[in-house]
């Protein structure tokens, strides 16, 4: 019989099982811009790497900034069931190949196909007036910050997550 503490263990197993093919995006650009009118910006400085995973960008200087990655897919990933995974704090615009995506507030989001195998990300991350409300503690600084700690392109195993499912249900049941 599974206790509910050997569940959470079983579920945080489970929930890491779901990435399959995992491909960190690890070394991307940050260029920080201004905006001249509704999604048109102008660099303001030339770009600079940024290692996510091993670095943090703490900004809260209420600059903007975009956060560029190109990429060919490697071979490992099915393109039918492909995933992007980002773990970023703020609010934040996807541009997928110069197109909006949509404002992050989710961290999986599920890629449409592309015919060259290649993909342009770009993250527009702007102050967060949100954020401010959630932390008082930033409440005398000018604006609260961005933290972003990990990108990576995934293939979801849909049976460990139909499984990752039904375990949490039982555990919400009990």
């Amino acid at each position: 019989m599974l206790l509910p503490d050997k569940i959470d263990l079983k579920l945080r197993d489970l929930k890491n099982e779901i990435y399959e093919n995992k491909y960190e995006l690890k070394k991307w650009t940050i260029q920080e811009v201004k905006r001249n009118s509704k999604n048109n910006y102008t660099t303001i400085e030339k770009e600079k790497t940024f290692l996510t995973g091993n670095q943090s960008f703490w900004d809260n200087t209420g600059k903007i900034f975009f956060f560029n990655k190109k990429i060919t897919l490697p071979d490992k990933l099915n393109l039918d069931d492909l995933y992007l995974h980002l773990d970023i704090d703020g609010e934040c615009t996807l541009f997928i190949n110069d197109e909006v995506f949509r404002g992050i507030n989710e961290k999986n989001i599920r890629l449409t196909e592309v015919k060259n195998k290649q993909y342009k990300f770009r993250i527009l991350a702007t102050h967060d007036v949100h954020l401010s409300v959630r932390h008082p503690r930033l409440f005398n600084e000018p604006y609260p910050p961005h933290v972003f700690r990990d990108a990576f392109l995934y293939n979801k195993n849909k049976d460990i997550e139909n499984l990752y499912i039904l375990l949490k249900n039982i555990k919400d049941t009990i």
